[in-house]
Order: C-alpha cells, then sequence, then structure tokens
C-alpha cells in the first residue's frame, strides 16, 4: 500500500471532531509540452535584452556591468559578480538565444483519479518521492463500512491511524485528452498555494507512462459543529470540495457514525457556559467578549489533568493567538475616534512618547510595537493612543510599565503561530504557567484600557455555545455568499476581512455600537476591494491605495458604471480612516447592509476574474 502524506495540520481551525481519511486514487504518469519557465526580474530582462542586441556581451561581463551601472572601481561597491551570475543564469536556461526549439520542454505530471466515482481531482503535481510504506491493516470493530489503517509518516514517527472507506472502484477509467485539459484548466484555476500554472502545449499528446498506479491520499476531515465539516485537499492547506461532495453522496453511513461521535463527546464532557471574568459592562465590546469565552475554554482544557497531548497542543495555539488578537481589540477601541497621521511611523517619536507615559522600552533596539504601517492592527492603535495621549496609558505604565516587552512575546509567539512553518516547534516551547501569567496581565490591561470591572468567575451547564462560531467557522459562515469553491480560494486576509464584515453586522447590536460597526466594516470592504484590484491590475506599485487605484481605472472600460460607482462608494464612504462620531451616525443599518451586499457581489465576480 502506498500512501501520499503531505499537508500539514490546520492550526486556525477550531472543531469538535477531526479524522484522518485515505482516499483511493489512480495516479497517471503524463509527459506534457509546456513553455519554459522565462520568470526573469527587472534586472534580468534588462541583460537579457541587451544580450540579445549584442551578443559580445556575453564575453564582456564587465562592459555589461558598465552599462547597467553595476561596475565601480571601488571593491566594496562594485556589483559586477551579480552580473556574472545573471549572465550564467541566461545561460543555464538557454533563453538567451532566443530560438524556437528551446521555447518548450516536456514534465512528467501525475493527475490523481479518485476511486469513488473516478472522477480527476483538480490538482496535479510533479513526482512525488515521499511515499510512505510502513502500515498495517485492521477492521473497524465496530463498523464494517471502513478499515482502520496505521501508518508511519516518517522514520521515528508515531503511528497515524487513518479511515479508509471500504466501497470504492477497484477500477480505474481511462482518460482523455479533454479530461486532461479540463483538469489543467482547474488546477490553474484553483491557484494553490506551492503550486504552479501549468502552461501546455495544446497539441500535445497524450501518452501515458505506464498504467495508473493505485495509491491512497491522506487528507483530514474536520467537523466544526454537528452539522457541518470539510476535506482537505491532501496537499496543500486548502480544502476540496469535491471530496466533500462524495463523501455527501456516497459515505453517509461513515459520516453519521462520526456524528453519533460527537454527541458521545458531548454527552460525555457536558459543555459548559463559560462566565467570563468581567461584569456585563464587556457586553459593549462584543469581539473582545467573544475572544475572551475562546481564552476561557482553552484556559479549562489545559487545566483539565485529562486532556490529551493533542487536545492541549490545540488549546495551547488558540489561547496564545487569542491573547494578542484581544489585546489588539482592545487598543481597537481605545484609539477608534482618533486620526492617523504620518508622524504615527517614528520610531523615535513613539519611544519617547511611550517613555514619556512610564513604559520600558528597549534602548539598544526597537520593540515590534513602535513598528507601524499602513495596516490597522495593534501597532497603529497603540501608535495613536500614544499620540493622542489618551489617559489610560499612563494608568496602563503605572500597573504594568514592562507590559510593551510581554507584548513582544506574544507577538513573536503569535507568528510563529501564524505565518512560519514552525508551529510544532514552538507549541512545545511554551509553557502552559507562563501563559496563564500572560493571561493575568492582559486581563488587566482590558479593565483598564476599556474601563470593564472584573469578577469572579463560576461555571454552569449549558446545552451549546456557539457565540464565537463565526470566527472559528469562517468557511462554513460565507459559504451561502460566495460558494464553497470561490471561498475557499480567497487569501486569509480576505477571508478575515469577510468574517469581521459578517460577524460585526449579525452578532452586535447595531443601535449600541453603530460607530464601531460602522468604522469596522467599511474598513474591511475597503481593505478587501483594494486587495483584489492588485491582483487584477498589473503594474501598480505594491501598497496601491483604493483612492490611487481608482484614479486609474475610473477611465477604463472593462469596469461597468456601477461597480466604478460602488469602488467610488466604498472610497469616499471610508475616506482616509476611521470615520467620527457624527460621521458614523449618518449611516443607517440598512444603508450598511445593503452596501455589503452590493460589495460582496463585487468581490464575488472580481475574483472570478483574477
Amino acid at each position: 500500500m502506498k500512501i501520499i502524506s503531505k499537508e500539514r495540520n490546520h492550526s486556525n481551525i477550531e472543531y469538535i471532531l477531526k479524522k484522518d481519511l485515505l482516499i483511493p486514487c489512480f495516479v497517471y504518469k503524463i509527459p506534457i509540452e509546456v513553455s519554459k519557465n522565462r520568470t526573469l526580474n527587472f534586472i534580468e530582462e534588462t541583460i537579457l535584452k541587451l544580450i540579445q542586441i549584442d551578443e559580445s556581451l556575453k564575453q564582456d561581463i564587465q562592459r555589461l556591468s558598465k552599462m547597467i551601472g553595476f561596475y565601480s572601481e571601488k571593491k566594496e561597491e562594485d556589483k559586477t559578480k551579480i552580473v556574472k551570475l545573471i549572465v550564467s543564469k541566461l545561460k543555464d536556461l538557454r533563453i538567451e538565444e532566443n530560438t524556437k526549439e528551446n521555447k518548450n520542454e516536456v514534465i512528467v505530471y501525475q493527475f490523481y483519479q479518485e476511486a469513488y466515482t473516478n472522477e480527476l481531482l483538480p490538482i496535479i503535481t510533479q513526482e512525488i518521492n515521499d511515499f510512505t510504506f510502513e502500515e498495517k491493516s485492521y477492521k473497524n470493530e465496530d463498523y464494517n463500512e471502513c478499515t482502520i489503517v496505521e501508518f508511519k509518516q516518517s522514520i521515528g514517527s508515531k503511528y497515524t491511524k487513518a479511515i479508509l472507506a471500504n466501497e470504492y472502484n477497484k477500477k480505474f477509467d481511462k482518460l482523455t485528452k479533454a479530461d486532461i485539459i479540463k483538469t489543467i484548466f482547474e488546477h490553474n484555476q484553483q491557484k494553490y498555494k506551492e503550486s504552479h500554472t501549468i502552461d501546455y502545449n495544446k497539441d500535445f499528446k497524450i501518452d501515458t507512462v505506464g498504467d495508473p498506479e493505485l495509491i491512497y491520499l491522506h487528507v483530514k476531515l474536520y467537523m466544526p459543529n454537528i452539522q457541518s465539516f470539510v476535506i482537505t485537499n491532501g496537499f496543500t492547506n486548502d480544502f476540496s470540495p469535491l471530496l466533500r461532495k462524495i463523501f455527501e453522496n456516497q459515505h453517509l453511513e461513515l459520516l453519521n457514525i462520526f456524528k453519533n461521535e460527537t454527541r458521545v463527546d458531548t454527552q460525555k464532557n457536558q459543555n459548559w457556559d463559560i462566565d467570563i471574568p468581567f461584569e456585563n459592562s464587556i457586553d459593549r465590546y462584543q469581539d473582545v467578549k467573544v475572544l475572551i469565552q475562546r481564552i476561557e475554554k482553552q484556559s479549562l482544557i489545559l487545566q483539565d489533568t485529562n486532556s490529551g497531548k493533542n487536545k492541549i497542543k490545540t488549546a495551547k495555539d488558540i489561547f496564545t493567538q487569542s491573547l494578542y488578537d484581544v489585546i489588539e481589540k482592545a487598543f481597537k477601541y481605545l484609539s477608534q475616534d482618533l486620526t492617523d497621521t504620518r508622524d504615527l511611523k517614528s520610531k523615535k517619536l513613539l519611544k519617547n512618547l511611550a517613555q514619556d507615559c512610564g513604559f520600558e522600552v528597549d534602548n539598544k533596539r526597537d520593540l515590534p510595537i513602535f513598528k507601524v504601517h499602513n495596516n490597522d492592527n495593534l501597532q497603529k492603535y497603540f501608535a495613536k493612543a500614544l499620540f493622542y495621549k489618551k489617559d489610560e496609558l499612563y494608568d496602563l505604565a503605572i500597573k504594568y510599565p514592562k507590559i510593551l516587552f510581554t507584548l513582544k512575546i506574544l507577538f513573536n509567539l503569535r507568528n510563529s503561530l501564524k505565518h512560519s512553518g514552525q508551529r510544532e516547534e514552538t507549541l512545545l516551547k511554551i509553557q502552559i504557567e507562563k501563559l496563564f501569567e500572560y493571561k493575568e496581565i492582559i486581563y488587566n490591561s482590558i479593565s483598564i484600557i476599556l474601563k470593564v470591572k472584573q469578577k469572579n468567575i463560576k461555571q454552569k451547564d449549558m446545552i451549546n455555545d456557539d457565540s464565537d462560531s463565526h470566527f472559528t467557522n469562517a468557511y462554513l459562515d460565507l459559504e451561502k455568499e460566495f460558494g464553497v469553491d470561490i471561498f475557499s480560494q480567497f487569501s486569509q486576509e480576505i477571508k478575515d476581512n469577510l468574517l469581521s464584515i459578517n460577524f460585526t453586522l449579525n452578532s452586535i447590536d447595531f443601535k449600541q455600537n453603530q460607530v464601531v460597526i460602522v468604522n469596522e466594516v467599511l474598513t474591511k470592504l475597503y481593505s478587501s476591494i483594494e486587495l483584489l484590484l492588485r491582483k487584477k491590475i498589473s503594474g501598480l506599485p505594491e501598497k496601491s491605495s483604493l483612492g490611487y487605484i481608482y484614479n486609474i481605472i475610473v477611465d477604463e472600460t472593462h469596469l461597468s458604471k456601477n461597480d466604478l460607482e460602488l469602488i467610488y462608494r466604498v472610497k469616499e464612504l471610508r475616506g482616509h480612516g476611521s470615520l467620527n462620531l457624527e460621521e458614523a451616525l449618518e449611516i443607517k443599518e440598512e444603508n450598511l447592509k445593503e452596501l455589503t451586499n452590493s460589495c460582496f457581489l463585487f468581490i464575488k465576480k472580481l475574483y472570478e476574474e483574477v
């Protein structure tokens, strides 16, 4: 039995059940003629053009270096070595010859035909050598629908238990050229991470290398709640709508078995309603409250001596990231009516202001809190509060003069967990005792910043608490708006934006929080459209604002008049930052929802075009 096991755990999913599955697939090896990869940067393109004009430059590197301004008589300033490396690269690629026969090459690609309906998966790879061979299989003692397969993903690792549905086709369906072209198109459209577009020659012949081989693809099934589930695609950190649909149609019995497990676990563990350690005035800050509830839930898991290792890992991950997120939200409320200014980017000024407040700083290195960019985040919120000398900061500095160093620790941990490939290593280093120390500091800071008193808490019985479902099940909440295929392909930043809009409009009382809701929704709509337009329009500066982009596209014909009017409306409403009290109160709830619906339709259309 050959098993492909590539993907990593999804640390950002909160779930009530996770199962490892094996998907039987027939693997076809098909040689395809594709265009050679000619992705060159500006300097490489310039050198290529000069060589094409004067071939003697290939042998005269110094003259070439002088022509592009890289040569200097001073050794420390001379960059001729870079030019030499680029010329060598061009020779290796054989593109400086610009001959027709060198424009294409043949690459053997692997196509995957799942063995339930014999449909091709919309993902194509080159040869994968990290197959796992060590496995042992045995029947599920309780059910006939599946077999349990244990395998090692690497030497020295623990066994992974995966479920293989017993009913699948033992014969493959022969592929046609139309099947292959359709799959290449779908693969290119998906734009998976760690993958690349296949620019194929449409005249290629289908010539499989040997017969297709039956392998088993390791994927994961997550159930965020009893009614919903998602399945990963086995290769990247993306989900597979196709596999989900197959399981819904062909393996209902197996899904019901999984659901029954969650019901048993629910009865066994008896869910608790988390009475958070803050007085009722915290209800004015619903997104802060939800994050605190999340932290409290993870606290119970970390304090429970019966919690397993994987459960503790997940709890540490969610706990750590939520600590950073909740203090970021608190500072957002503190600074929401304050205006942006260029001075916020002056590290020296911010450091001096922080010291004036009473905070201790690092005189040798700049702390992360002082690195302010255009993004709305903790750094910007804190900088605005400093610049306008909010009284709460003086009280916070008296209580915790070294808190900026605590925020630095949380910032580094959160980044390691969220953005790097060091999740497992980071989780091992995180000490539970330290997390509770940070929690006390953050909770006390929230009390000072938001002027909300703390209280003693009690645990009480409940049936279910899904107050944070909008945060933990984003891809499910918005499937109806965008469709599962499109939403699963959004970048994480756009997903976060849409999630925030969804939660803010549907879960927070508008009358009591109108200023906060209006500013949050407008900011996230502005950001989402800006990100997609940057992707759609080539040649823009890296951080072009929506206003800058609008001025470029206003006269273009490929956008409709309604689309341009919508972009203009969002741009004008959002302005240059958060709306003040009077401006926000002028925007009615029904108008904001109508604008959001229009923007969602535009975002969907824009993403399909991109």
